[in-house]
């Protein structure tokens, strides 16, 4: 018979439910003198029948008490009452990971939360392997995520009897698990590499496919050493190159497979450079009209000049021939004349003083801007960005870029000093991922490099961005968070 809120069991108080499944109800109770919060496990009335049953589940509680780790869910106490085995644990303010990824992220949660959720379990479970105790049962819904902004990840249910008692096993339940995360689609009974169906996480197959390996000889040492190998495929695709050309005003970095669509993280590479196609170098004179306003004239084939009808050279009567030799000799003298006053006054000018210096200043030409160049990488327009470090100290001068896109938002900048390089990287992505650009206004939800906080528009723990080419700016402009203005073009 299911608890309800106020009734006392194993002298605490049921406060409400928590969740219910086949390994029993889950209670949120207080302690009537400690007022401690804490998950009140409560055995179904069958498997607490069980005498084996039973004798196993004491066994496991106790040495799952002696765990003491970050990203383990302790046991406190155990007992039995009224018939009904039951186990006190720690209480976990959030969720559980399965429902999470159902709700907010079916295709996929962004794959650096889940290289930390991976990473704390594997831990905790190596702890636990240290001290002869498997779990049995891995999978996201073990999982408890906190509602913090930074989440914690903690396996519970450590107490609860499984059939499988072998470290190995909890290696295969932890890759079916960072699989889940990282697609969204729930572990089924056949194995096939992530990359058939998305390409954009074939990076993680080697490491997922070893730890998912039939035998369990091939699979890695330790849970630790899955997660690391799992960092590493994701080091491998996110290694930034130098810049090949930087007198080009090529971008410092860009994406190179923007159109994820989950959040995964950016592929890096070197930006193009004198030695590589330039990407716009195929338009031709016919330009799509949404892009064209966006491209520099220098982009357009010009319209061939019609050439003038042939006409003969005009000869000068043989007559006239000495008076030309004439007047071009006294020209040349008249211009020796010029040269010599010139010289002897410039001359003078330097001896005088201050004169010389002036006349010079006057009629020198400006020298270009470095600070300020008009065009980027293709000859596209350049707006004017906030240069130096952002708010978190990192210098992304040049923006970031998408490769294979041409005209509006292939690149991006910081437009307002509060915009972080991170925030320009996510927004150019997020813009690139919700459809082909528009002069049209565009929302797009995105994380920023600061928690979202008053004063911001935020969904979630994200913020909302609006974009959209401002008057006949040919660029796109993304304002959103706190004050942060995000060019792209």
């Amino acid at each position: 018979m299911p608890l309800r809120p106020g009734d006392v069991f194993a002298g605490v108080t049921v406060l409400r439910v928590l969740g219910e499944g086949a390994s029993g109800a889950v209670y949120l109770t207080a302690h009537p003198r400690t007022l401690r919060q804490d998950a009140l496990r409560v055995l179904p009335a069958a498997a607490s029948a069980d005498p084996d049953f039973r004798a196993r589940f004491h066994r496991r509680a106790d040495l799952a008490a002696t765990l003491w780790h970050p990203h383990v869910v302790g046991v406190h106490a155990h007992g039995e009452f009224q018939g009904l085995q039951w186990a006190s644990t720690d209480y976990v303010d959030g969720t559980d990971a399965a429902a999470l990824v159902r709700d907010r992220y079916d295709t996929g949660m962004p794959a650096d939360q889940v290289l930390d959720v991976v990473t704390a379990i594997a831990d905790a479970l190596d702890h636990a392997h240290a001290r002869h105790l498997a779990h049995g049962d891995v999978t996201a819904a073990s999982i408890l995520l906190t509602n913090e902004p930074r989440r914690r990840a903690c396996l519970t249910d450590f107490a609860v009897p499984r059939a499988h008692d072998d470290p190995r096993a909890d290696q295969y339940g932890l890759a079916a698990t960072a699989r889940h995360l990282l697609s969204g689609v729930p572990p089924g009974p056949e194995v096939r590499p992530l990359g058939e169906t998305r390409q954009d996480l074939a990076a993680f197959d080697p490491a997922l496919l070893r730890a998912l390996s039939v035998d369990p000889r091939q699979r890695f040492d330790a849970c630790l050493d899955f997660a690391a190998a799992l960092r590493d495929a994701a080091s491998a695709a996110t290694q930034a190159q130098p810049i090949a050309d930087p007198a080009a005003w090529a971008p410092t970095e860009h994406l190179a497979n923007p159109k994820t669509g989950s959040g995964l993280p950016e592929v890096f590479v070197a930006a193009w450079s004198a030695e590589e196609p330039d990407p716009l170098a195929e338009f031709g004179p016919e330009v799509d009209p949404e892009f064209a306003p966006t491209m520099a004239a220098g982009q357009l084939t010009p319209e061939p000049e019609p050439e003038p009808p042939y006409e003969p050279p005009y000869e000068a009567p043989a007559a006239s021939h000495g008076r030309i030799w004439a007047y071009a000799g006294v020209a040349a003298l008249l211009a020796l004349v010029l040269v010599l006053v010139v010289v002897v006054v410039r001359g003078g000018g330097a001896d005088s003083g201050t004169g010389a210096a002036t006349s010079t200043s006057a009629v020198a030409a400006p020298s270009p801007s470095v600070d300020a160049p008009t065009t980027g990488v293709g000859g596209r327009p350049r707006p004017a960005e906030i240069r130096g470090v952002d708010p978190t100290g990192e210098d992304c001068e040049g923006g970031f870029q998408i490769t294979g896109q041409a005209g509006w938002a292939s690149q991006g900048v910081r437009g307002s000093p509060a915009a972080t390089c991170a925030f320009v990287g996510n927004v150019l992505k997020a813009y690139w991922d919700a459809a082909d650009p528009s002069r049209d206004g565009r929302s797009v939800v995105v994380a920023g490099a600061i928690p979202c906080g008053e004063g911001a528009a935020c969904v979630g723990e994200k913020f909302l961005v609006t974009c959209a080419a401002e008057g006949s700016d040919p660029w796109i402009t993304c304002r959103g968070g706190r004050d942060a203005v995000v060019i792209l073009y």
